[in-house]
């Protein structure tokens, strides 16, 4: 049960991450964040199948349980779908209808992508000695190093030179978090 609930908690993680990343991608117009998202919706596909061999190859538990289990990932599934869906309309459009960018441009919050530089000073520091949210306002969402995801980043885990960071903020704390990325600044 302790994998179900894990796979369970990853699933959602990764669905919270989509779903900042595919408004931001159509609010900002932005074909990179797009990709991103496609990229987390293929690490939920992979995700999702493991559950269900798990769920498959599970024994002595009722019924009923299984089906509740099995009809959420469908529903986290359609979610996951349609943030896939919105990734795509901005890869494949060159320009959102200004309606649209109105709806999801008037959350004051947005993801935003940044890439650590060895000019860095959080390089080997893990989230809660650079108080990252504190000092800039800004919630890390996913770490990428090399071509594994931390999603939902620990206090624990660390950042180090070349991760690609997914953070979740405002425009000052993105234009702080690129500073600091690039070590213009200091945290």
């Amino acid at each position: 049960m302790k994998d179900l609930v894990s796979l369970m908690k990853k699933t959602n993680n990764l669905l919270d991450v989509m779903s900042h990343l595919s408004l931001s991608s159509i609010f900002l117009n932005d074909k990179n964040i797009s990709k991103i998202t496609l990229e987390l919706y293929g690490e939920f596909k992979k995700t999702r199948i493991e559950l269900y061999r798990l769920i498959f190859s599970l024994r002595g538990v009722k019924k009923d349980t299984l089906v509740t289990i099995t009809d959420i990932m469908e529903i986290q599934s359609d979610l996951a779908d349609s943030y896939s869906d919105r990734a795509h309309l901005v890869l494949e459009k060159s320009e959102i209808h200004p309606v649209l960018k109105k709806v999801f441009g008037e959350e004051d919050k947005r993801a935003f992508v940044t890439v650590i530089k060895a000019s860095s000073s959080i390089d080997r520091k893990n989230l809660l000695e650079m108080g990252v949210r504190q000092k800039t306002g800004a919630m890390i969402l996913a770490i990428k190093r090399n071509e594994k995801w931390i999603i939902l980043p620990g206090p624990k885990d660390k950042i180090k030179i070349n991760d690609l960071l997914i953070c979740l903020g405002d425009q000052k704390s993105l234009e702080i978090f690129e500073k600091v990325s690039k070590g213009t600044i200091r945290l």
